[in-house]
């Protein structure tokens, strides 16, 4: 009875340890899929959605706000397909956070309009080469990131064009990267036409 009791203790011993390697390897799989999921080039590229930005103000508005803070905030010049700026997203204004939006429609919505241009504060390009396509340049001096097939998780977005697919530049200023998605029917020679035309916002 003791050597059964003994023999039993030992299963339970060997029970324990295969539930708990079987779940740190289940953890690490997740872990691990969770971070492909976050490369922007792997898995595509989703800015944040009107759920997660707060509030909507003007462009004057977020070039005072950012000013504020230390940042200088650099507009296109030159719009392809008589797009005009409509709104700015932002969760704080004490944050240099925003996307801005173009539309032709007049289109506050950043999941669906013709051309997004989202501020993420960093010292360095963000993006970086991963497929044959993509491009690694300067314009103006300025570091730049090109890709012709960038996904865009927005259900809404593929309704619309009828693709998942966008145009998207990146280009460092200062410390700011600005990132530009662009809808199907706008050229790759159009973004960059409008990333050639940032000027310092007056």
């Amino acid at each position: 009875m003791t050597k059964l009791m003994g023999l039993r203790g030992y299963w339970w011993i060997i029970s324990a340890l295969l539930v708990i390697i079987i779940s740190s390897t289940g953890f690490l799989l997740y872990l691990s899929n969770d971070l492909e999921q976050e490369s922007p080039l792997s898995e595509g590229y989703t800015p944040p959605s009107l759920m997660d930005l707060g509030f909507a103000i003007s462009f004057d508005e977020a070039k005072t706000n950012l000013n504020k803070i230390g940042f200088n905030l650099y507009l296109p010049s030159n719009l392809p397909d008589n797009l005009t700026p409509t709104v700015a997203w932002t969760t704080s204004t004490q944050r240099a956070s925003y996307v801005f939006v173009f539309s032709k429609s007049g289109s506050r919505n950043l999941e669906t309009a013709e051309l997004i241009m989202e501020l993420i504060p960093s010292s360095s390009l963000i993006f970086y080469r991963e497929k044959e396509t993509d491009i690694l340049t300067e314009i103006n001096g300025w570091e730049v990131f090109m890709c012709e097939d960038a996904y865009v998780g927005f259900k809404e977005y593929a309704t619309k064009y009828g693709t998942q697919y966008a145009k998207l530049i990146c280009v460092r200023i200062g410390s700011l990267n600005y990132l530009f998605r662009a809808e199907p029917s706008i050229t790759m020679n159009e973004l960059i036409d409008v990333v050639k035309s940032m000027k310092l916002a007056s």
